[in-house]
């Protein structure tokens, strides 16, 4: 029984030429004996649909293996290793390449992740004095949650980065220290509760 193969082109069944005719191979990288052949087949098992036209034969630029070559051919100054043979090719790093659409948005991601990652390491280095007077700036024109805390000091301080878990700690202990006041509010319309925190003493502070 015959095995079903599909064009890895297209998608598309790749039919035999003639009924009961066994289907052609043809290799990437091989010479001649390509003639009539309608699939190509790699070592790794790819296969395409080819045609030719003209005299000498030259591969139909319309079919899937046409434009497969010519994929190949516009990615050359990245793509050809000038180490193999000029019918061969191997995806090799060029430097000074355009990137792809997915290695970009990989750069980017990267790039996101280590620019947060040095605000957040630089908030931590930040002596515990100047973290409390940047809380206290962002109280002294009113009372904020803590979420509401920490976008206005990241605003304020575009170089630094932290979060409510990261914050939380140093104003429960300024709390406790009663040198902040809060005042609980539900939100969400539900019995969750929040705080609003303030500068102690602060005019509409409890």
């Amino acid at each position: 029984m015959a095995a079903t193969t599909f064009c890895d082109w297209c998608g598309e069944l790749m039919e035999p030429r003639a009924e009961g005719e066994k289907m052609a191979e043809l290799v990437l990288a091989g010479y001649g004996g390509m003639e009539g052949a309608n699939f190509i087949h790699e070592g790794l098992g790819f296969n395409y649909h080819v045609a030719t036209e003209g005299w000498p034969k030259r591969i139909d630029p319309d079919c899937c293996l046409g434009k497969l070559i010519t994929l190949l051919e516009e990615r050359k100054s990245w793509a050809h290793d000038p180490n193999q043979n000029e019918n061969e090719w191997r995806l090799v790093r060029r430097d000074g390449r355009t990137l792809t659409r997915r290695e970009e948005r990989t750069k980017l991601r990267e790039e996101e992740w280590e620019e947060a990652e040095r605000k957040s390491k630089a908030w931590k280095r930040t002596p515990k004095e100047r973290r409390i007077e940047l809380v206290k700036e962002q109280l002294g024109d009113g009372n904020r949650t803590i979420r509401e805390l920490v976008e206005a000091i990241e605003e304020a301080n575009p170089e630094l980065a932290l979060t409510e878990s990261t914050l939380r700690p140093l104003v429960n202990e300024l709390y406790a220290t009663d040198e902040l006041d809060r005042e609980a509010e539900n939100y969400r319309n539900g019995p969750q509760v929040r705080y609003r925190y303030s500068l102690a003493g602060a005019e509409g502070a409890e």
